[in-house]
């Protein structure tokens, strides 16, 4: 039987050429570049990534199978959204993708995520600044379930590969709850995700697979634990992972 959980013969998802073509990017943020170029992006960044996603669903059917996600939908689309924003610069300088559960839209709910850049090969899981109502539910979640919540987030400390816990906590308990609540730091937070940075060459790597894999599998009863409150509460104000 073949071991999904780690594979020694993958094939390298991408080429030097990735991160030339985003440092390139960096360098040349603007249609009349990229346009000429957009077949070699393809070639060298998305359609990889398409393929590496693919793989990775692979995996995922071991641990989490219900995160499953269709690879040309897991990957962020390139261009930024500049309606709201002050920099006008039409790409991002990153590629990302995010599995999510199949029960609810991309960037909805937990879910895992990554992303290459020059700066750095990304892993994560969690969820990153949800709604209003939907944070209202995960609190009331954690709430109730705060020694679960405490479990696992110490297990998955534990196997240090998940990286850092990054919840951008406020300054208060939120409105409504006992400040001497049990739970009161974790009920501060906006985002509940763990976040590990790896140097940019691991993207090159033929161990990327293995390296994303163990990551993910650490921190799948987290991103469970969460969806157990969003899953069936879908709300448009919501939000997922940073694209």
């Amino acid at each position: 039987m073949i071991d999904t959980g780690s594979m020694n013969d993958q094939p390298q998802a991408f080429s030097p050429e990735a991160l030339k073509f985003l440092r390139a990017l960096q360098r040349n943020n603007d249609r009349e570049w990229f346009q000429p170029r957009k077949e070699q992006f393809e070639a060298v960044l998305r359609n990889p990534m398409i393929e590496l996603c693919g793989r990775l669903n692979t995996r995922l059917m071991t641990f989490a199978p219900d995160y499953v996600t269709d690879p040309s939908k897991a990957v962020f689309r390139i261009y930024r959204d500049t309606r709201f924003s002050t920099n006008k610069t039409p790409y991002k300088t990153h590629l990302a993708a995010v599995f999510s559960h199949r029960a609810m839209p991309r960037n909805y709910g937990a879910g895992f995520y990554f992303q290459i850049s020059l700066e750095k090969t990304g892993i994560g899981g969690g969820i990153y600044q949800p709604g209003p109502e939907l944070l209202k539910k995960i609190r009331e979640h954690i709430g109730t379930k705060f020694e679960e919540y405490e479990t696992v987030m110490r297990k998955i400390r534990a196997k240090k590969v998940a990286g850092e816990f990054e919840g951008q906590p406020m300054t208060r308990v939120p409105k409504g709850w006992d400040p001497q609540h049990e739970a009161a730091e974790l009920l501060k937070c906006r985002s509940l995700f763990f976040y590990a940075e790896l140097p940019p060459e691991t993207a090159l790597s033929s161990d990327l697979e293995d390296e994303i894999t163990k990551r993910f599998r650490a921190i799948a009863p987290f991103v469970r634990l969460i969806d157990e409150a969003v899953v069936g509460s879908r709300s448009s104000s919501s939000n997922g992972f940073l694209e």
